[in-house]
């Protein structure tokens, strides 16, 4: 029998999170985040190559970068999606966790909660071993924690954020804090 997957819904995006990051939205402490992810990534390769960016504005969800090579050289536009919707979309977490078999359940590793899952059967292929696995391999079936964008900015990542290590921790090899480079700056609604 085929099963016909649904497509998302056009303003439901994902969010992938550590465990430290789902206890921060569970508790409230986190109402922001800051990615430099995919299109934004190569503005600020082209910014850093000497490169300036004279503009920036916004049409919906798509962001709008007007570069020049060098002075005195024709400006380009380059149009970029912000892949965390605009307002009002909502993110779908997902998180490390892992399948437990007895009973069929999901085990998240931000808490340690450990969840019925529906329609086990469903997924048989999962339940092969319990070891954790990344959110990157989170089915969306999983997923606990969906918020809603309040905002989304783009900013120079100094400007927002003063946690220097903690950026570096995990960005420091493509986008280092002393480059200060462009970052989608998300507001969440509490």
């Amino acid at each position: 029998m085929i099963r016909r997957i649904k497509s998302p819904p056009k303003n439901v995006h994902q969010l992938i999170l550590d465990p430290e990051s789902v206890r921060a939205v569970q508790s409230g402490e986190m109402t922001e985040f800051c990615r430099v992810t995919g299109r934004l990534g190569k503005i600020n390769e082209l910014i850093n190559g000497r490169s300036e960016c004279s503009r920036i504005s916004k049409d919906g969800r798509n962001w709008n970068f007007w570069i020049s090579p060098s002075r005195g050289r024709p400006e380009f536009k380059h149009v970029v999606r912000c892949p965390y919707g605009k307002t009002g979309d909502r993110l779908w977490v997902r998180e490390p966790w892992r399948p437990l078999t007895d009973p069929f359940a999901i085990e998240y590793r931000a808490d340690n909660l450990v969840v019925v899952a529906p329609n086990a059967k469903d997924y048989e292929g999962l339940w092969r071993c319990d070891r954790w696995r990344s959110s990157l391999h989170m089915p969306r079936w999983a997923c606990r924690l969906v918020l809603t964008v309040q905002s989304v900015d783009v900013a120079r990542l100094q400007d927002v954020s003063g946690d220097e290590d903690a950026w570096d921790k995990t960005n420091a090899k493509r986008h280092p804090w002393r480059a200060n480079p462009l970052v989608w700056v998300v507001k969440l609604e509490n």
